[in-house]
């Protein structure tokens, strides 16, 4: 992501995307909400909880987890955002989210019970490095 110099020229900016991400999954974790954010199947019974499919992304349950994520924003995610523009970026990272929020939640219904109780970002990061090696 490039803004524009006071001379015309293009100078490097933070992508705007990864680093709200960066920020919202910190706070989260500082304020306690990331173990209220995470899949568990048996919640989505109820339709007050669909939005877990989305945001057990945001959360985190353990530092390791929490870290890791915010490690490979700036290392992975920027690069990408850059590539991809922030709305296309936001875009593929919902629907990646969502994606493995389903396949948790198939998962657990056959009987993986370590797929229940999902959260983090890493998967969206994983589907977003197997998609790069598919780019012509």
């Amino acid at each position: 992501m490039h803004a524009r110099g006071p001379h015309g020229q293009l100078s490097p900016a933070l992508p705007l995307a990864s680093s709200v991400l960066m920020l919202l999954m910190s706070t989260l974790w500082l304020v306690g909400a990331g173990p209220g954010l995470v899949l568990a199947p048996e919640l989505l019974l109820d339709p007050w909880q669909v939005h877990r499919l989305l945001t057990h992304a945001l959360g985190h349950t353990a530092l390791p987890g929490l870290l890791l994520s915010l490690l490979l924003l700036p290392t992975v995610g920027w690069q990408q955002e850059c590539h991809l523009g922030t709305l296309r970026f936001l875009h593929a990272s919902a629907l990646l989210a969502l994606a493995s929020g389903l396949l948790a939640v198939l998962l657990a219904g056959l009987g993986l019970s370590s797929a229940a109780g999902s959260c983090g970002y890493m998967p969206v990061h994983l589907a977003m490095l197997a998609g790069e090696g598919h780019r012509p």
